[in-house]
């Protein structure tokens, strides 16, 4: 039976979310949840067999595949339940596609065709109304009987935009009602009636209030700082509690009796997926494929510190040198790399002076360097700054300078972009990831500073 927003009885701040929309099985009803301990029937020749014997039989099989679910599997939308707005009602409907799930009692909910839930409608508008003349296309009044017209421009919808919350529960449905005439619990003899058959069913239902148990379910699997957290919590048994629904889908910014838009069905992030073994196996395959299989080249040393402070001399002396015996700054892989990608673009100084002024700008430029290898393959390289512009730039400055080699195009012998990330500033780089950008940086200063 579906309940719209006016028979619905208002939530008090304690009270549970009521849905505002269901459909489905009306009036069945889930089982227990808790799985009892595992008892089977023997059987042997002359033993008396009741419909104890063969509910018993049945609930046991059910509870060990629902056990095997929940402790091995675990919960959530396992395929299909797509959401979207209804092709021709799209201010009455959602259309929830065909698929599987598994709720969090272990309980299989299949869908085997399309079902539709009923969206919230708008209250009907008792608003006061006036009389309206008739007019004229000339705009004058013409002779005739009043209409009435609502108060107000009518541009504003009745109700405010609000958010929905569609999730899918475990039923079941009783049918093929039989005369029992042994039943003991029948009012007159014979007159009883079972149902022959049980038959698993599901419930769609829609919130227009967050459920309680929707952030739990839905909850981000990655807040944890340390992502072990998860594989010692799975060492852990957790025991089937209920009841339980599955979240689909949160419908955002609904006016009731308007349209609803697939942009604003949101299933990314509110809905508890299931994967099955096969995606899983498809996604480690697909990281396996996608990481290094070889050793990747790294730098493993540098001729300088980093974020070292130098005087201004002593930088002139160790890194600059002459024009006849020039210096540089000396880069150090663990395997030798081609020469032929280690130029002016790919290995860079840039110069950052420090303005006397604390209020203006810090003037940046890059050195102009020469970059030297060896030959053909090479296990190092050198970036050296021109002694001239030395001289005439960086001599008794105040300035910082910024070392930057990017290692995308930095390829060894292999063919493989050298793993230059510069983690926590410690040697050898490296991610176990191919490129990166390699870099540090030092400061100069004119003359000794006090502390």
């Amino acid at each position: 039976m579906s309940m719209t927003m006016e028979e619905r009885p208002p939530n008090s701040p304690s009270a549970p979310a009521l849905p505002v929309s269901t459909a489905g099985a009306a009036d069945g009803c889930a089982p227990a949840c808790d799985v009892p301990e595992f008892c089977r029937n023997t059987y042997y020749r002359g033993k008396l067999l009741t419909e104890r014997e063969f509910a018993d039989e049945q609930r046991m099989l059910a509870d060990r595949r629902r056990l095997h679910h929940i402790a091995l599997h675990g919960w959530g939308v396992a395929c299909g339940l797509d959401v979207k707005p209804h092709p021709y009602c799209p201010d009455l409907k959602l259309v929830i596609g065909e698929g599987l799930a598994i709720d969090c009692c272990g309980r299989e909910i299949r869908l085997m065709r399309e079902a539709t839930i009923d969206l919230p409608r708008p209250p009907v508008d008792t608003r006061p109304r006036k009389p309206a003349m008739l007019t004229n296309p000339n705009g004058a009044p013409t002779p005739g009987d009043p209409v009435a017209a609502p108060q107000g421009d009518g541009c504003e919808p009745l109700l405010p935009a609000r958010s929905l919350y569609l999730c899918l529960s475990y039923a079941e449905c009783e049918t093929e009602f039989t005369p029992a005439p042994f039943d003991e619990c029948g009012c007159n003899s014979g007159s009883a009636m079972k149902p022959n058959r049980i038959c698993d069913s599901w419930r769609l239902e829609l919130y227009d209030t967050k459920p309680d148990f929707w952030d739990e379910a839905v909850g981000d699997e990655c807040e944890a700082e340390d992502c072990r957290i998860y594989y010692r919590q799975g060492q852990h048994c957790h025991a089937p509690h209920g009841p339980c629904c599955v979240p689909l889908a949160m419908i955002v910014d609904v006016i009731p009796g308007q349209k609803v838009t697939p942009e604003q069905i949101r299933t990314l992030h509110n809905r508890r997926l299931l994967a099955s073994t096969e995606a899983i196996d498809r996604v480690v395959r697909c990281i396996l494929n996608k990481l290094p299989s070889e050793k990747l080249t790294r730098i493993d040393d540098t001729n300088w510190e980093h974020d070292q402070r130098y005087i201004c001399r002593d930088f002139m002396s160790e890194f600059i040198g002459t024009a006849d015996h020039r210096r540089g700054f000396r880069i150090s892989f663990n395997q030798k790399v081609h020469s032929a990608s280690l130029t002016a673009r790919t290995f860079q100084a840039m110069v950052v002076f420090h303005s006397e002024d604390p209020a203006a700008p810090n003037q940046m430029e890059f050195a102009p360097a020469q970059i030297l290898s060896d030959d053909g393959e090479t296990e190092w390289c050198r970036l050296s700054i021109d002694p001239t512009y030395a001289r005439n730039r960086l001599d008794m400055k105040d300035f910082d300078l910024f070392l930057t080699l990017r290692c995308d195009d930095v390829t060894d012998l292999r063919g493989l972009a050298v793993d230059g990330d510069f983690i926590a500033h410690r040697f050898p780089t490296g991610d176990n990831i191919q490129g990166g950008t390699f870099e540090s940086w030092i400061r100069v200063r004119p003359r000794v500073i006090p502390a």
